[in-house]
C-alpha cells in the first residue's frame, strides 16, 4: 500500500520511458512534526503548479513549507512528503478536512478554461493560455519557458497509482464534465462542485483543486479542464504494456 518514501523506485511511463523518484522532504515550520494520516487516503488531488518548471515549484514550496505529496514535471517526479503524512497544497479552515484526506500532486502547467492536457504547450496547433502578469502586461511564461515533458511523468505516477491499489483511479462523480459544461463557471469562487456534497461524503478518486471545499479565500480552478479519461487511459496503456509477454 501507499506508504512512507519511495526514493530511487523507477516508475515506467508511455513510450518506454522510465522515471526515478527523487526525494526532496520540505516539512512544517518550526521543524513541527508531519501530520500522520489516521486512515489510508482514498483519494488524489490534482494540483497545477502555475510555473513552468520543477525547480520554480521546490523554490515556491520551500519558502512556504506547504507542499504536496509529489512534484512532476520537467521530467521528474519529486517527493516531498512521504505518503503516509500529510500534504499541505490545501488550506484547511473550518469545517470538512481537506489535507487530512488525500494524497497530492502539483504538476508543471497552469489551469485552463478550455480542453486541455499536459505537454499541449509543445504542439502549436493547441490553445494554450497563460496568465498576465498584472505589473508587466506580459505572459507570465512562454512556451519555450517548459523544460521536458509534464505528462511522461505524470502518467508514470498514476500507472503507479494504479498498480497500488489504495486510490481508485476514477473521478469521484459521473455528473462532473471535463469540459466543465456543469458548472455555471470553474471561475466561480464556490462553485457547483464544491456545493453538491461529493467532497464532504464518502466518495473516493480523483479530485481537482477546483473541486475541494473550504478554500477561501483563495479559491483556486486548477486543473481547469483537464482530459482526465485521457491521462488515465494512457496509465492503463502504460500498465498493459508491462503485462505484455
Amino acid at each position: 500500500m501507499l506508504t512512507g518514501w519511495i526514493e530511487g523506485m523507477k516508475l515506467p511511463g508511455p513510450n518506454g520511458t522510465v522515471f526515478t523518484v527523487e526525494k526532496h522532504p520540505i516539512g512544517r515550520p518550526g521543524g513541527k512534526p508531519l501530520r500522520k494520516f489516521t486512515t489510508p487516503p482514498k483519494r488524489l488531488v490534482q494540483h497545477t503548479t502555475e510555473g513552468p518548471t520543477i525547480d520554480v515549484l521546490i523554490n515556491v514550496l520551500s519558502v512556504g513549507f506547504d507542499p504536496s505529496h509529489v512534484g512532476i514535471g520537467s521530467g521528474r517526479i519529486v517527493q516531498f512528503r512521504p505518503f503516509d503524512c500529510q500534504a499541505a497544497a490545501l488550506r484547511q479552515n473550518s469545517g470538512p478536512l481537506t489535507n487530512a484526506r488525500c494524497i497530492q500532486i502539483e504538476a508543471v502547467g497552469f489551469a485552463q478554461t478550455h480542453l486541455w492536457q499536459f505537454d499541449d504547450w509543445t504542439n502549436p496547433n493547441k490553445p494554450y493560455d497563460f496568465p498576465i502578469n498584472k505589473k508587466t502586461g506580459r505572459p507570465v511564461a512562454t512556451r519555450a519557458d517548459f523544460k521536458g515533458s509534464t505528462l511522461e511523468p505524470l502518467v508514470a505516477f498514476y500507472a503507479f497509482l494504479m498498480r497500488d491499489g489504495q486510490i481508485p483511479m476514477v473521478r469521484p462523480n459521473p455528473n462532473w464534465k471535463e469540459d466543465c459544461s456543469d458548472i455555471k463557471t470553474i471561475l466561480a469562487s464556490n462553485n457547483t462542485r464544491r456545493k453538491d456534497g461529493t467532497w464532504i461524503g464518502a466518495a473516493t478518486g480523483i479530485f481537482g483543486h477546483l473541486e475541494v471545499v473550504n478554500q477561501q479565500p483563495t479559491w483556486h480552478f486548477d486543473p481547469g479542464e483537464l482530459m482526465y479519461g485521457d491521462l488515465i487511459a494512457r496509465a492503463h496503456a502504460v500498465n498493459d504494456s508491462l503485462q505484455t509477454p
